[in-house]
């Protein structure tokens, strides 16, 4: 049997199906009478099914967005499966990777998701390896080939895609050997076929199609061609079974189309007239679905009859087929392609004893034969450059391992000396007795600064409970006050309204001071610093601000959250750092009657700087507050607007923080928060 002499593999085997005398209309009609969503998904699933070029795109989105409104994921996969494979197969790069970008955030976890994301990535990669002769190409068969050589931990998954890379890559060799070529790509597609078996049905469509294809195609065997045949066909029927257990009343023809072909050629194996029904079969559906073909409908048919005449053994009409293939080959530029059925013809017409056209067609195939053997090898040379630098590589990695297994011992053994040094240096130094007296004068030095502070704490403290007393008595005489109000039988249900109102305002105002109250004693009784862990400074100045906005937005404020989102994470402690973010807001927002309040923050992370900033800007009409800087004080004029502020800057600093109150900004009020990276 004859081998294949062009393997086009355009990458994936689409889907899309056309209609017979089904047009666009006929589908608006349909998706104007639906009545649930769950008919309108079908109906649209249909319109993307029983179209073509443009229109089956043209659905294929409207589906998408019609399954993202009704939220159904199997309607979802099947719309961007559609749409991958029309902008990966027309080499739309950049709306490829959007599509892919696009399924890796709608679509759920599954292993339909990872195959496909997988699949259509491969195909990307298959078309720079078919299709191009550059450095890319190059770098990527170097990387496929050391990955197949070195990671055999690797998935099925990412196995079955190297084997299909490297399938595709060896049929786009020229050579004049085909045997050796058929059986590199049938053993490149075979372990991809073994890779995938056992995958549902709908799974196992996206990469074993195009493997039994090939397989098939190459398989000089007509045993071989006829197993793998048989395995295409029954999977083809059960694709097709289950399409219609979803409603989808158009089947794909185009893989129909390769199974009938190939067995059709197998007179052999199966007998003739089982081979007949096979090439009948197929040339009806090739005349009925011509842009199901996988090149041409013409080149199918040429391709497929010149192997089934040449099963049964009927010269003449090969003969005619062979000719019609190499005119039809040269009328679409692809005339390097027809050297083997050139010498198929020498055969034929060396068998039918016509020596002129069989030295004619000698004649044009030596001269065919020399450009194919330039091709083969300059291949040849490039093969064995990739297979030296994979060599390279190979030995470069073993070298890397054999010294990073080096310095480890090196490394073990600094520490070991480290260790030794560290003993002996302990043990001399604690048997100085200057160093023993040293450290007690440095201890009663201490002691003296530590009752200094604790005379200065007792003081602060005093000095606390006034302005607390003070604070407090404000709005509890507030309270009382309009409480007496309320008992007055003469008040209005508008004056009634609003003492409530303000009985509440001041209700909250001490409930916030008890808060603020109770930090400071959580925090003095806890020297230690507060835990950190990462925190997404965007989201957290959003939380706050929002919460601002519900809770005392004024209307003449414009509140504003600014910075980079890709460069906004920090090492903190979340809450502590919403409750100053909290009360900074509360207080630029009471000082702000009209104009901007603007959360910012940069991360500087150039030398010598390593931290992050958070800027809260309050700009317009402001009114200027007492606190000159960010070392609150508490004395007898401090209210509770500075005991906020000095439970912030407490918090602060057991964060490794700085809270700093900007004097040089002359425009309004800005707070500085400085958080180290």
């Amino acid at each position: 049997m004859k081998r294949i002499l062009i393997v086009l593999l355009v990458g994936i085997s689409a889907c899309n199906i056309q209609a017979e005398n089904v047009g666009k209309d006929f589908f608006i009609r349909q998706l104007d009478s639906s009545l649930s969503k769950a008919e309108k998904l079908e109906v649209l699933t249909d319109s993307m099914d029983g179209t073509r070029g443009e229109d089956h795109l043209y659905w294929a989105k409207r589906l998408y967005e019609e399954a993202l409104v009704s939220g159904d994921g199997y309607y979802q996969e099947e719309a961007l499966t559609e749409l991958l494979r029309h902008y990966v197969n027309h080499d739309v790069k950049d709306t490829a990777r959007y599509y892919l970008a696009e399924a890796e955030r709608v679509l759920p976890d599954s292993e339909y998701k990872r195959y496909l994301l997988k699949f259509m990535r491969t195909i990307m990669d298959v078309r720079v390896v078919y299709y191009q002769d550059n450095s890319e190409r190059d770098s990527l068969m170097t990387q496929v080939l050391l990955r197949l050589k070195n990671n055999q931990q690797a998935s099925r998954l990412e196995k079955a895609a190297d084997y299909y890379l490297m399938g595709a890559a060896t049929t786009s060799r020229a050579e004049i050997d085909y045997e050796t070529k058929a059986d590199d790509v049938i053993k490149y597609f075979d372990l991809t076929l073994q890779q995938t078996e056992g995958l549902p049905i709908r799974t196992a469509m996206l990469f074993r199609p195009n493997c039994f294809f090939q397989i098939c195609g190459n398989a000089f065997s007509d045993s071989v061609r006829v197993r793998y045949g048989l395995r295409y066909l029954a999977m083809l029927q059960e694709y097709q079974a289950y399409l219609k257990t979803r409603k989808r009343k158009f089947t794909n023809q185009r893989h129909f189309l390769n199974a009938y072909s190939m067995l059709a050629c197998s007179s052999e194996t199966l007998g003739r007239a089982q081979a007949d029904a096979y090439f009948r079969r197929f040339v009806e559906l090739n005349r009925r679905y011509p842009e199901d073909a996988n090149f041409t409908p013409t080149y199918e048919y040429l391709f497929t009859a010149f192997r089934y005449y040449s099963s049964i053994n009927d010269k003449r009409k090969t003969l005619q087929v062979c000719d019609s293939m190499v005119t039809y080959l040269h009328s679409v530029d692809m005339g390097a392609h027809a050297s083997q059925y050139v010498r198929e013809k020498i055969a034929l017409c060396d068998s039918l004893h016509l020596y002129k056209e069989g030295f004619e067609a000698f004649k044009l195939y030596d001269s065919m034969l020399a450009k194919v053997q330039k091709t083969t090898k300059a291949a040849e040379a490039k093969e064995a450059e990739i297979e030296q630098e994979v060599a390279r590589l190979m030995l470069e990695k073993k070298t890397l391992e054999a010294e990073k297994s080096n310095m480890r011992l090196l490394f073990l053994l600094a520490l070991f000396v480290l260790a030794v040094c560290t003993i002996l240096y302990t043990v001399f130094y604690l048997r100085k007795t200057k160093a023993l007296n040293k450290e007690l004068k440095e201890t009663n030095h201490k002691l003296v600064l530590a009752g200094g502070r604790l005379r200065e704490s007792e003081r602060m403290k005093y000095a606390f409970i006034r302005n607390l007393c003070n604070e407090i008595f404000t709005p509890l005489n507030a309270i009382k006050g309009f409480s007496d109000f309320l008992l007055d039988s003469d008040v209005d249900e508008a004056e009634r309204k609003t003492f409530l109102k303000i009985i509440s305002e001041h209700s909250n105002q001490i409930r916030r001071m008890m808060d603020n109250i109770l930090e400071i004693v959580r925090l003095d009784s806890n020297e230690g610093h507060l835990p950190l862990d990462w925190t997404n400074i965007h989201t957290l100045c959003t939380w706050e601000l929002e919460t601002l906005k519900k809770d005392a937005m004024k209307p003449g404020i414009e509140y504003k959250v600014t910075g980079n989102q890709e460069n906004d994470v920090v090492c903190t402690n979340q809450t502590y750092l919403g409750y100053i973010l909290g009360h900074l807001l509360n207080y630029v927002n009471r000082a702000t009657e009209q104009g901007d309040i603007v959360v910012s923050y940069q991360l500087d992370a150039e030398a010598g700087k390593q931290s992050a900033h958070i800027y809260l800007t309050a700009t317009g009409k402001v009114t200027q507050s007492e606190v000159k800087s960010g070392n609150v004080t508490l004395d007898d004029s401090a209210g509770a607007s500075d005991i906020a502020l000095l439970v912030c800057e407490m918090i602060a600093g057991r964060m490794n923080a700085k809270l700093i109150r900007d004097t040089e900004f002359k425009d309004g009020l800005r707070f500085i928060i400085e958080l180290p990276l």
